[in-house]
């Protein structure tokens, strides 16, 4: 099953099949054994012009060379950006917090403006948040955690996380709401 292989293993993989030692592809590609060892080992990535060469030496297709790299770099891009949607909520439901004292305060109750739109902001990042939890599947904590490691929980793990999941849920929610509330009166007491 070459094609889920990541490029290091591909290297290798090929290589080997072609009986060529790491000083015999370094020679071919005009590289150092270094540069092969590191690219075999997933240390450094070859650069486009050495990943056509490896093409060509190994009579393989660039997609194919890549192939399990790309997917594995897919999944990591839509993980950071599932984390970055995370933080922006999280953000902006502080400043929604915090802005509603002193905006209301300030500007009176057309000061809610401010806070009601960052909330609106939080709230469609938490909607992406959890459309990309949806597309993968994800329901628990440890669920997302074991996605964002490229492992997959058992049906027995899931169900042994479940209840943890919950409890851990339900505190960070009541820290939050907490947090919320007193950073919202701690905004009207600045005000004053």
């Amino acid at each position: 099953m070459i094609n889920m292989m990541h490029i290091h293993q591909q290297i290798k993989h090929h290589r080997e099949r072609l009986g060529l030692t790491q000083d015999m592809l370094a020679e071919r590609l005009y590289v150092s054994r270094q540069t092969i060892s590191n690219w075999e080992t997933g240390r450094s990535y070859p650069d486009l012009e050495n990943l056509l060469r490896l093409s060509i030496l190994f009579d393989t297709s660039l997609d194919e060379l890549v192939k399990g790299d790309v997917d594995v770099m897919k999944q990591e891009l839509d993980t950071v950006r599932s984390n970055r949607l995370a933080v922006v909520m999280t953000v902006l439901l502080g400043l929604t917090a915090i802005s509603a004292g002193p905006s209301i305060m300030i500007l009176g109750w057309w000061g809610a403006v401010i806070p009601i739109a960052l909330a609106a902001g939080a709230t469609y990042a938490g909607i992406r948040v959890e459309q990309w939890k949806a597309r993968h599947q994800l329901q628990t904590y440890s669920e997302i955690v074991a996605f964002q490691k490229q492992q997959t929980l058992t049906d027995d793990e899931k169900r042994q996380n479940w209840i943890k999941d919950r409890l851990v849920f339900v505190a960070a929610m009541s820290l939050f709401l907490l947090g919320g509330i007193g950073l919202t009166l701690l905004g009207f007491w600045l005000v004053k």
